[in-house]
Parts: C-alpha cells; structure tokens; sequence
C-alpha cells in the first residue's frame, strides 16, 4: 500500500501487517505448499486444474481444495473463460453424516435428513475414489449468477441441502 501523507504511513504498515499476519495463517492452516504441488500435478496430467475456495464455518477460515477435473461440469465446456459460465455444477462425495449435518445446519427438515444416504455412485471415479462405500453420499453444488452475483444451490438425489443462496461473490470461487 502507498501512502503519500506521511501522517497515514504507520496506520497504513499496520494494516499490511495484519494482512500478512492473516494471509500466513490461511497459508499454513490450508498446507498451500502440498496443494500447490497437487495443484500442479493434476495441471501436468491432465492440462487443467481447478481449485475451490469456501468458508468452512467450523473452523471460521478459508479453504482451499483442488477439484478433480472429474468432478467439475461447465455450462459451456467448449468456453475458457470461468466467469462467464451460466452455471458450474461441483461434484463431491461426502459421509453421509457429514452431509445429515449440512443439511441440519440449513434448517432441512428431520424427515428430510432421512433421506440422505449412502449411494455408492462412483462409476465414474478414479483411484480410491472409486471404491464403494455405504457412507458416502453425491452431493452436487450448483454455481450460478443472478443480477451478476454468484448463487449456490447444494443437494443430494432426493434432498435440497441449500436452497437458492447468495454468496455476495461477483466472480465464481473457483
């Protein structure tokens, strides 16, 4: 940050130092150095690599996770430019508490939250994401603009975990 009027110059060194301090923080409690390493990989192999960021309310911070390209579906695949997708659907799979615990968070109602279970969808994964587990269930988050603000929407096959949302966000958080 430049300041021209001396006067601001320490408040404004202050402010640079709780930035720094803060984006330390998230650095380490994120372990950027081996997602930046995954992330490069994945680029390498594949040509692509797509990282997404949310607020994880547990732990108040940021967080970044590298998507498989597997799990990333765009509105126009044939388009480059990310922000100017109509839509981006992020595939995930969760435990199926951890997905009961969401949809908790967001007021679904308990005869609902039944209806999360596991699916064993994972014909179309990779690794050991393709094993199938009991536990785990399909959670498929929808990206979207509306009035040029980024909105998701969050659900399993039967559920509607989070219903149209506004993430105050102008561009998408990938």
């Amino acid at each position: 940050i430049y300041v021209d009027n001396i006067e601001h110059r320490q408040d404004a060194k202050n402010i640079c130092d709780l930035l720094n301090t803060r984006i330390a923080r998230l650095y380490e409690n994120n372990q950027m150095d081996f997602k930046f390493k995954k992330f490069a990989l994945e680029c390498a192999i594949t040509g692509e690599s797509v990282g997404y960021v949310y607020h994880d309310d547990q732990s108040n911070n940021e967080v970044t996770d590298i998507l498989s390209t597997l799990d990333i579906y765009y509105s126009d695949e044939t388009s480059d430019d990310i922000q100017r997708q109509a839509y981006i659907l992020i595939k995930q799979r969760l435990t199926v508490i951890e997905a009961q615990e969401l949809a908790r968070k967001n007021n679904v109602p308990e005869e609902n939250i039944k209806l999360i279970m596991g699916d064993n969808e994972t014909e179309n994964e990779a690794g050991a994401d393709s094993q199938e587990f009991d536990d785990k269930v399909t959670v498929v988050v929808k990206f979207y603009k509306k009035d040029n603000v980024v909105h998701f929407e969050r659900a399993t096959r039967y559920v509607i975990i989070n219903e149209d949302t506004s993430t105050g966000l102008s561009l998408y958080p990938l």
